[in-house]
């Protein structure tokens, strides 16, 4: 087969998945090569079996555009995940769907562009002190900020994010500065390994390290996936965070384009390829 890496340009670090990647699928004898969304038109996957999108990590500043380039790429090729799965996950408001459905999530409103409201009164009716603000749609840091809720550049910070875009407030969760966050990677619908990304202050780099991947953690992610209705898709990343009672408590599941940590479990690249080549030979016969 021939398999495109979908990326950016410029990229805004390296993806460390990509090496990885790109070995196992030629080991496996399929030609594999990185392609930039935006550096060239849809067409440019005409030759392509499949488009997995890896490092495509700028979509979010024009969810749009991005998402017509994908509707037109979808002519030529097979877009993984698919553009249903991509539309669905990029707007926050799915955590509020999933908590509805009985998954722990990191509690979350959702304020729709252009709406007035007060951070304040928002996080007094709920007991929220330290809150975190940034836009329904993002990715990494963008337009974030934890403060306290009465600090006075809280507002401002929302009215800006309000003016052009939906906003988000959640609880500032104090388990995210001591035991960090631990991400549950899945292929088919099956957790496969799990890493631990530590607490990252302001100049640090990511600290990523490959963590167990216990049986609380493996019926998380699957429970996760199942009230999301993604057991079928390719690849998802469960990230979460330790509640007050220990358990894990959902911050985002990751269906788009999330770092693989490929070279964080020996094998995985392989098995994922594995997957993929079971993944398209069955939409090949449906």
């Amino acid at each position: 087969m021939k398999i495109a890496l979908l990326n950016c340009e410029p990229m805004p670090e390296p993806d460390p998945d990509e090496a990885p990647l790109l070995a196992a699928l030629e080991q496996a004898g399929h030609e594999a090569r990185s392609v930039a969304w935006n550096g060239h038109p849809p067409e440019v996957l005409k030759p392509y079996d499949a488009a997995l999108l890896r490092a495509t990590w700028d979509y979010y500043r024009d969810l749009d555009r991005f998402m017509a380039w994908l509707e037109g790429a979808s002519a030529f090729t097979s877009i993984l995940n698919p553009l249903a799965t991509v539309r669905a996950n990029a707007h926050k408001g799915y955590l509020a769907g999933l908590a509805e459905r009985g998954i722990a999530t990191v509690p979350t409103e959702i304020i729709e562009r252009g709406t007035p409201a007060s951070v304040a009164t928002l996080a007094a009716g709920r007991a929220w002190h330290d809150v975190v603000i940034k836009p329904a749609i993002g990715a990494g840091s963008f337009l974030t900020l934890r403060s306290s809720a009465s600090d006075p550049g809280a507002q401002p910070h929302l009215d800006a994010i309000l003016a052009d875009r939906d906003a988000m407030i959640q609880p500032y969760v104090p388990s995210v500065a001591t035991t960090g966050e631990r991400s549950v990677i899945c292929f088919r619908g099956v957790p496969h390994h799990a890493v631990h990304k530590h607490p990252r202050f302001k100049g640090d780099e990511e600290r990523v390290e490959r963590a167990e991947l216990t049986d609380e953690l493996d019926g998380f992610a699957t429970r996760v996936l199942e009230a999301s209705d993604a057991t079928g898709l390719l690849y998802a990343r469960v990230d979460c965070f330790q509640g007050e009672d220990g358990s894990p408590l959902l911050s985002e599941l990751e269906l788009i384009e999330p770092s693989l940590y490929l070279d964080w479990c020996e094998g995985a690249a392989a098995t994922f390829v594995t997957h993929l080549e079971h993944h398209l030979a069955l939409t090949a016969e449906a």
